[in-house]
């Protein structure tokens, strides 16, 4: 599942059977028989992805599947809105400020309750806190939570965050994250969080209840009948993991499974047009694509050869070749969809006659007539790794390849399997170039990925550090509004596509595949899932399952 989930136990066959069936095969009733307009209760759906979780507690997990499911596993204190500013109840049914604007109160819903029948106190919020500011942990969004001095309990249901300043995102920092169980958490070494029991059989507090993982097999959930929110309509969700997009796709086509991310844009016309029950659903991204140049590795610690590289990278003929209109060019850190983005920001231009007199500059020559830059003896060739069964990338690292040979510089594209390489960079172990993606957050914060400060985190993995960048980051993050905040955010900006520790290459349209009995889905670019618990089956299309 794709961007941020007590325990029934399923017999493997029994799974294995509700998970094979397909199209109007795994429906009860005949071909063409409507369910009812109004939505019911009762259903499973198969949601196909290509990587697992790398697992599934919200302070470790750095796996786009992870994050997904762990967001129908726990709630927040509050949830953001569409506009990425407002915010609306989860969690927490109530909150104020108080007068000096350095205090956020919250009222928690007396009624929630852990999926083990706990009850969720303000003790659990002031625990959760404990654990996203602990180095050890190294939880992702660390940084969000520096402004915040004070968690303080104030009875089982009422937390008050304080702050050292009063700034527009306090509500957003004080909320970001899943309220994890003290009672459940408290004796876990920190250490040993992302590899603990609870990690791989997580106890939530949302719509969903976890039941059983196998992995690089699927996920299973199931509906929280108590939750106090009210029911999820679905009985079950089962995610999938299925590598191969192409395997994938045929799984969607013949009703294995029910919903597919991230489509083939060349499939989309075909689907469309074939007419089997299989609707297309498009939403902006919150995505780009990117390769990250290891500025230790002393091909790429020049931002002025790294700048060479992007000109001589042909990212629109990238996008007119694979995307079929699906897709945009990236042109900075920053994601158009946010309010900080700078519209006057000038691409890095395609060019490689300027590319290869930048390299020469940087002393780069083919001295030896073999068609391949050199300096100093060493030839310049470098491995692109990327991951398998993403089929869009790896043909983008075989153009970028042949873009660079025009330039004399020598590429090797390579695939991994998602989690090695995904293991590779947050470990800052790749010790070349990547080709991957990053979903950026509803609040606009590139101090995890370009501030010097992130240098040892997991998210600064190209070992990026400009005192300029760091200076105008803490300057954009301390600013008492939005407005004042935004010429700070412009300028690092501008000086990033200067320095380019990335090369960003484009922001890709979601396009998701639904089988057409799954009703009530939502695209959302804050989250595709985020309407899960809304989505229904009607009666006459369910899957059968024997003995359930």
């Amino acid at each position: 599942m794709s961007g941020p989930v007590a325990r029934v136990a399923l017999l493997l066959p029994l799974l294995t059977a509700l998970v094979s069936c397909g199209g109007a095969g795994g429906d009860s009733s005949p071909e063409g028989a409507e369910g009812p307009a109004e939505p019911g209760d009762g259903g499973t759906v198969v949601i196909g992805v290509i990587s697992d979780p790398d697992n599934l507690l919200d302070v470790t997990t750095t796996s786009t599947s992870g994050q997904d499911i762990v967001a129908q596993l726990f709630l927040s204190l509050v949830d953001v809105k569409e506009d990425f500013l407002g915010f609306e109840p989860a969690l927490a049914r109530t909150w104020e400020r108080s007068r000096d604007g350095k205090a956020i109160t919250f009222h928690l819903a007396p009624e929630a309750r852990w999926h083990d029948g706990e009850p969720v106190t303000a003790r659990d919020v002031r625990f959760t806190h404990e654990l996203q500011t602990d180095p050890i942990v190294g939880y992702p969004a660390r940084s969000w939570k520096e402004f915040i001095t004070d968690v303080v309990v104030e009875d089982d249901h009422t937390v008050t965050y304080r702050f050292d300043r009063d700034y527009p995102y306090q509500l957003m920092d004080a909320s970001v994250g899943a309220v994890l169980p003290e009672h459940l958490l408290k004796d876990v070494p920190r250490a040993e969080l992302a590899s603990c029991e609870f990690a791989r059989r997580p106890v939530g507090n949302g719509p969903f209840r976890f039941s059983q993982w196998k992995s690089q097999d699927f996920v299973e959930l199931v509906a929280n009948e108590d939750h106090f929110l009210g029911r999820p309509h679905l009985d079950r969700v089962i995610i999938r993991t299925i590598p191969e997009r192409t395997s994938l796709l045929v799984q969607l086509e013949t009703g294995a499974v029910d919903v597919m991310e991230d489509v083939p844009p060349h499939d989309v016309a075909r689907l469309e047009q074939a007419r089997n029950g299989i609707r297309i659903e498009r939403f902006p991204s919150r995505s780009y694509t990117y390769i990250g140049w290891d500025s230790t590795n002393p091909l790429f610690e020049s931002a002025r050869v790294r700048r060479a590289l992007t000109m001589a990278i042909d990212r629109q003929g990238i996008i007119d070749a694979l995307f079929y209109g699906y897709a945009q060019p990236c042109l900075g850190p920053i994601h158009p969809i946010l309010w900080a983005y700078d519209d006057s920001l000038a691409a890095v231009p395609y060019d490689p006659e300027a590319a290869r007199a930048l390299l020469a500059e940087e002393g780069w020559n083919d001295s030896d007539g073999d068609g391949w830059l050199d300096r100093g003896g060493e030839t310049f060739a470098f491995e692109l790794k990327t991951n398998e069964g993403n089929r869009l990338r790896q043909d983008a690292a075989v153009m970028i390849q042949a873009q660079l040979a025009d330039v004399g510089v020598k590429v090797t594209p390579r695939s991994y399997e998602w989690t090695v390489l995904w293991d590779s960079v947050i470990r800052h172990a790749y010790e070349t170039a990547v080709l991957v993606g990053w979903s950026v957050a509803l609040k606009v914060d590139l101090k995890p990925t370009f501030h010097s400060e992130s240098l040892t985190g997991q998210f600064n993995h190209t070992g990026y550090s400009s005192p300029e960048v760091d200076a105008l980051i803490d300057r954009a993050l301390a600013a008492s509004s939005l407005e004042e905040a935004k010429p700070a955010w412009k300028a690092v900006q501008r000086k990033i596509v200067e320095d380019q520790p990335y090369t960003f290459l484009f922001i890709q349209e979601r396009i998701y595949g639904v089988n057409e009995r799954v009703r009530g889905t939502v695209p959302d670019t804050r989250g595709y899932y985020r309407s899960l618990q809304d989505w229904w089956i009607p009666a006459s299309k369910r899957r059968q399952r024997a003995g359930v």
